[in-house]
């Protein structure tokens, strides 16, 4: 895949209009700050993208976001975007981030530190780094263990935010053992009647509370 033929939507942060602020979970990631890595996981239209796109927003926060997809199994892919990211955050970032060769994780373990090392100099604290669509990542892609690897180097208020349909893979398990790491779960994500009737005001629609009430079963 030629590396200038994707739009750069890959790593541009999505933008809502007439957003709804989900203050309750602003206030929880906000309360999760000291975790370095956060997952939100849910069914895919759950409001995972929007929830954390309008706290980047409402915070204000430095965020590199990534939408992660297939091609990115090809870490030199990966790679390319994420240096692109970078310098658009920071255009004068003095830092120089090393080039990692596409080979085994294991292999080049010491110059994938070393490129998030100096990632992370070149933004501003804090900051969140923004994986989207980490479910796209197959279970055995080595870039669960670049991320691993990008856990272990963040400095005090640097975080990173994984958004997925599925559970933590196995790769990262590790991470789980080692550091904090909160997970956002479908359940949280669960609108209640008041938020139904606000939302859909938001976009001129009046709901009664029957039908902003969840159906049972």
């Amino acid at each position: 895949m030629r590396k200038d033929s994707v739009s750069l939507s890959k790593i541009t942060r999505p933008r809502f209009t007439r957003i709804y602020q989900r203050t309750s979970l602003y206030r929880l990631l906000n309360e999760l700050s000291s975790a370095p890595l956060i997952m939100v996981n849910g069914m895919p239209g759950s409001g995972k993208t929007t929830l954390v796109a309008g706290y980047v927003e409402y915070r204000n926060i430095p965020c590199l976001w990534y939408r992660l997809d297939r091609d990115d199994e090809d870490l030199s892919v990966f790679f390319h975007y994420l240096t692109t990211a970078a310098l658009r955050a920071n255009p004068h970032m003095k830092a120089e981030l090393p080039y990692v060769p596409p080979q085994r994780v294991f292999d080049v373990s010491s110059r994938i530190k070393q490129y998030f090392h100096n990632l992370f100099q070149c933004l501003e604290t804090p900051f969140l780094i923004v994986f989207d669509d980490y479910n796209e990542v197959p279970a055995d892609a080595l870039l669960h263990d670049v991320i691993r690897e990008a856990c272990s180097e963040l400095p005090q208020g640097g975080r990173i935010i994984l958004i997925g349909r599925n559970e933590c893979p196995s790769n990262m398990a590790c991470v789980i053992a080692d550091r904090t790491t909160a997970v956002i779960t479908g359940e949280d994500l669960q609108l209640s009647p008041g938020e139904l009737k606000e939302i859909a005001a938001l976009h001129g629609v009046m709901l009664s509370s029957n039908e902003a009430a969840p159906a049972t079963s």
